[in-house]
């Protein structure tokens, strides 16, 4: 919208002679160029208002699980670290392994950690 305003402007002065097309074409240029940094926010805008939507459910999420003693908050000083309590892991560990998934759950995460890396390496799971 802002560079279509810069054209028109530049139109309007060609038409009562005070500038040349020159100056059109330059001022497209530059507007085109200090806008960019405005333009790439705008576009990445939805991207950050869903990641702090994402991190607001999260923290919410991880509260509640501390809150029913699921998940102990430990301090740390880069900020609370969470821990799933060692009876919860040992419960679901023993009913991964009484349902015999305990490989393909532990193979699940493995790809789902390498896919949000970004990582594209082989990994091998077993006990």
């Amino acid at each position: 919208a802002l560079q279509s305003a810069v054209l028109g402007v530049g139109a309007w002065l060609v038409i009562r002679q005070e500038a040349t097309a020159g100056v059109i074409i330059a001022g497209s240029i530059l507007s085109a160029r200090a806008l960019a940094p405005v333009d790439l926010a705008i576009s990445n805008w939805k991207g950050v208002v869903s990641a702090r939507r994402s991190y607001r459910r999260l923290s919410e999420t991880l509260a509640s699980l501390v809150h029913r003693s699921m998940v102990n908050a430990d301090p740390h000083p880069t900020g609370i670290r969470y821990r799933l309590l060692e009876t919860m892991r040992a419960f679901v560990l023993e009913r991964l392994d009484e349902s015999g998934e305990r490989l393909a759950a532990q193979a699940a995460l493995a790809d789902w950690v390498a896919t949000i890396t970004d990582l594209s390496v082989d990994v091998t799971v077993g006990e």
